[in-house]
C-alpha cells in the first residue's frame, strides 16, 4: 500500500513537471486571421504498432535524466491606483480677486467673467508651469473649420446653451433667484464678436483690435457661426479661445452695456449670487448649464464658491490657518511669501517648482504667469519720443538685481514680449544682445546710459539740472520696484520722482495718457502673438497705453495674422520682437513668477501659465471632504 502511494506521488510529480515545462515555453507569434476560410482538415490515418520479427525482443527506449527547471518568481503585480470619482457638493472658499470685476470686455483681466460667461473655444490648461498653453479645444463650439482661401471660418455650436436671467430688484437684482433663461446661439456669438470689435456701446474695448480682420459674422442656422475675414487670419481660433473674449446673451445685454459692472449674466457654469462690498462675493451653479460631467449630470461639482475680501498680503496667513482653501481664485500667486509658506505649512499642497534649481533653463522659482513688469514711456510726449533717451532708460535698469533681491527669484529678467517659454520670443541669447538686457554687463550699461544723457545735453544726477522723471507706479509693481528703481535711475544720471498713487487714479491717468513715464505691469491674456501685437502695440489700440505707433509694426502684425504656416509665423513674430526692442517701446524689468499653494482637499484643479485659459472656470473642481 505504501509503495502504491509512492508510485502515485511520483506519477503526479512527473505530470506536474511536464505541465511546468509546457507552461514555460515561449508564446507563439501572433497570427493574422486569413481573409478566406481555411480548408477543412482531414483526419490522419490510425497509428498501428510496428510488427517485430520472430524471436526479436523489443528494446526499451532510453529516457533522459530528469532536468530541474528553476522558474523565476513572477513579480507581485502593482495594483492600479483607485480611480477617485469627483465628489459633488461643498463650498470652496478663496480670497477675493481684488480690483478686477466682471466686465471682461472693458477690463484687462476679469477672473469672475470666466466663471459666469462662456467662450466659443478654449485654451486647455495643461499643468505646464512655463511656456503657455497653445492647445485649443472645443467649448461652445464642438467643431470648426476654415475654407480653402482662409477667409471663412465655420463653427458648429452645442445645442441647449442657456443663460439664467436674474430677478430684478430695487437698485440691482437678486442673483439667488432667476426668472427663466435666454437661449444662447449664433446670434449671440455674432453680436458679441462685432461689439468687441467695434466698441459700440462700450466705454472702451480692450481687445477690439484683435478682431480687426473680421468683416462680419453670419448665421446660416441658430447653431452654425460663419466668421468672415478680409484676409486669412490664423489667429482667429486663439482669439475665440481667450476666456476674456466671452460671449454674452444678446437680448439681455444689447440695451444694458452701460450697466456691465452691475449686471452679471452669461451662459457659463456659474451665476453671481450676492455681493457684500468689502466682504465677499458668492457664486452658485447656473442650473441651465449645458456641459455635463462624467456622471451624466451638469457641471459644476461644487454647490458654491465664496470669495472673501482678504488682501493678497494676508492670503498666505489665511491659507495656513485654514480660513480659505486657496488664494486669489485660480491664479493664487504668493510670490516672495511662498518661501516661508513652503517651510512652515507642510500640511498644504504645493504646486510647481519651488526652487530655482528645479527650473534650470530659466533659473526662476515657481511657474511664470504671463505678467510683464516694465517702465513705459509716453511715445507722443517730448522728450520721450526720442529713441535714444528711451535706450538710456533701458540701460539704467539692473534687471538681475531687481529680480533676485526685489522679488527673490520669483521671476525671469529680460525683454521678452510674448509669454515666456513660447517659441514666438527671440532666443534668450538674442534678447540679451540688446541694450540693457545683457544682465552680466550692468556697469557697462550704466556707463552707456550716462554717455547718452550727456550727448543729449542733459546734466547728470545729483546735478539739480538733471533730467527729472515724474514716475508714478501702481500697486504691486510699486511695492517692490520703488527703492531699487530710484537707485538705478540715479546711478545712470536721472532724477526720479517715484510715487505710488491710489489705484483708480493711476489707472484713469494711464488710460488717458496723462503721464511721461510710468512703472506698470500688464497681464497678457493668451499666448498667440497676434493678441500681443494688436492689443499692446498696434496704433490706436485701447491698451497701447504708451501710444507706441509704427506703420512697420502694424504691417508686421497683419502679416503675422495672415500666415497659416506656424514656422513662418514664428519668423514674423521674431521680426516684430526685434522691432520692439530696437525702438525701446518699453523697458521691461522682468516677467513675474509665482507659486501655488492650496488645501489638499481641493481636487480637479489644472494649472496654466496662460491667463486666457479656462483654468479658473472651476466647473470641474471639487472638494475631497
Amino acid at each position: 500500500m505504501v509503495s502504491s502511494n509512492w508510485f502515485r506521488l511520483a506519477l503526479a510529480f512527473g505530470l506536474g513537471l511536464i505541465l511546468l515545462v509546457v507552461s514555460c515555453a515561449p508564446a507563439a507569434e501572433p497570427t493574422i486571421a486569413p481573409t478566406t476560410a481555411p480548408p477543412t482538415p482531414t483526419s490522419p490515418p490510425p497509428t498501428t504498432a510496428p510488427t517485430l520479427a520472430p524471436g526479436v525482443t523489443p528494446t526499451a527506449t532510453p529516457t533522459a535524466a530528469p532536468v530541474t527547471i528553476a522558474t523565476p518568481r513572477p513579480p507581485t503585480p502593482t495594483p492600479a491606483p483607485a480611480v477617485v470619482q469627483p465628489r459633488r457638493g461643498g463650498t470652496l472658499i478663496s480670497t477675493a480677486l481684488g480690483i478686477f470685476g466682471m466686465a471682461s470686455w472693458e477690463e484687462c483681466c476679469s477672473e469672475y467673467a470666466k466663471m459666469i460667461n462662456d467662450s466659443v473655444l478654449e485654451y486647455i490648461p495643461s499643468n505646464k508651469f512655463i511656456g503657455g498653453d497653445e492647445e485649443i479645444g472645443s467649448r461652445m463650439a464642438y467643431e470648426w473649420s476654415v475654407s480653402k482661401d482662409g477667409l471663412s471660418w465655420t463653427f458648429k455650436l452645442e445645442d441647449g446653451m442657456k443663460a439664467a436671467l436674474p430677478k430684478a430688484v430695487t437698485g440691482g437684482y437678486d442673483g439667488a433667484v432667476d426668472t427663466g433663461f435666454e437661449a444662447v446661439n449664433c446670434e449671440d456669438v455674432a453680436w458679441s464678436i462685432m461689439t468687441i470689435r467695434s466698441g459700440e456701446g462700450l466705454r472702451r474695448t480692450m481687445r477690439g483690435r484683435t478682431f480687426v480682420p473680421v468683416t462680419g459674422v453670419e448665421c446660416p442656422d441658430p447653431l452654425t457661426v460663419v466668421v468672415k475675414t478680409k484676409w486669412p487670419y490664423a489667429a482667429l481660433p486663439g482669439m475665440l479661445a481667450a476666456a476674456i473674449n466671452d460671449i454674452k446673451p444678446k437680448d439681455f445685454w444689447k440695451d444694458r452695456l452701460k450697466d456691465i459692472p452691475i449686471w452679471v449674466v452669461g451662459s457659463g457654469p456659474w451665476k453671481l449670487e450676492r455681493v457684500l462690498p468689502g466682504e465677499l462675493q458668492t457664486f452658485i451653479p447656473n442650473r441651465y448649464y449645458h456641459r455635463k460631467a462624467a456622471d451624466g449630470k451638469p457641471y459644476p461639482y461644487l454647490d458654491r464658491v465664496e470669495f472673501r475680501d482678504i488682501p493678497y498680503t494676508a492670503c498666505s496667513a489665511a491659507l495656513r490657518t485654514g480660513r480659505v482653501h486657496m488664494c486669489g481664485g485660480g491664479g493664487a500667486s504668493h510670490y516672495n511669501q511662498a518661501d516661508t509658506l513652503f517651510k512652515e505649512a507642510p500640511h498644504l499642497e504645493f504646486l510647481g517648482p519651488f526652487r530655482a534649481e528645479d527650473n534650470p533653463e530659466w533659473g526662476a522659482k515657481g511657474f511664470l504667469p504671463n505678467n510683464a513688469i516694465f517702465l513705459m514711456a509716453h511715445h507722443g510726449k517730448a522728450p520721450w519720443n526720442n529713441v535714444k533717451l528711451r535706450e538710456a532708460l533701458s540701460l539704467a535698469l539692473d534687471r538681475r538685481t531687481l529680480c533676485d533681491i526685489g522679488i527673490e527669484k520669483w521671476c525671469v529678467p529680460g525683454g521678452f514680449i510674448y509669454v515666456v517659454g513660447t517659441p514666438w520670443n527671440l532666443p534668450k541669447d538674442q534678447v540679451q544682445s540688446y541694450p540693457g538686457y545683457n544682465i552680466s554687463t550692468v556697469d557697462q550699461n550704466v556707463a552707456k546710459a550716462r554717455q547718452i544723457l550727456t550727448d543729449l545735453g542733459y546734466k547728470l544726477y545729483p546735478d539739480s539740472k538733471a533730467l527729472t522723471i515724474d514716475l508714478p507706479a501702481w500697486g504691486f509693481t510699486g511695492d517692490f520696484t520703488q527703492g531699487p528703481t530710484i537707485e538705478m535711475l540715479r546711478r545712470a544720471g536721472f532724477n526720479p520722482n517715484y510715487y505710488i498713487p491710489e489705484f483708480q487714479r493711476i489707472l484713469s491717468q494711464v488710460v488717458a495718457g496723462e503721464f511721461e513715464v510710468v512703472a506698470w505691469d500688464q497681464l497678457v491674456t493668451q499666448p498667440d502673438p497676434n493678441q500681443i501685437c494688436y492689443e499692446h502695440y498696434f496704433t490706436g489700440s485701447d491698451r497701447n497705453y504708451g501710444r507706441y505707433g509704427s506703420a512697420t509694426a502694424d504691417e508686421l502684425c497683419h502679416k503675422m495674422g495672415q500666415e497659416l504656416d506656424k514656422t513662418k509665423r514664428i519668423a514674423l513674430a521674431h521680426q516684430f520682437h526685434k522691432l520692439i526692442l530696437d525702438e525701446h517701446a518699453r523697458a521691461t524689468f522682468l516677467w513675474r513668477g509665482g507659486a501655488l499653494a492650496q488645501s489638499p482637499n481641493v481636487k480637479g484643479r489644472r494649472i496654466s501659465s496662460n491667463y486666457g485659459s479656462s483654468m479658473n472656470r472651476m466647473e470641474d473642481w471639487w472638494l475631497a471632504k
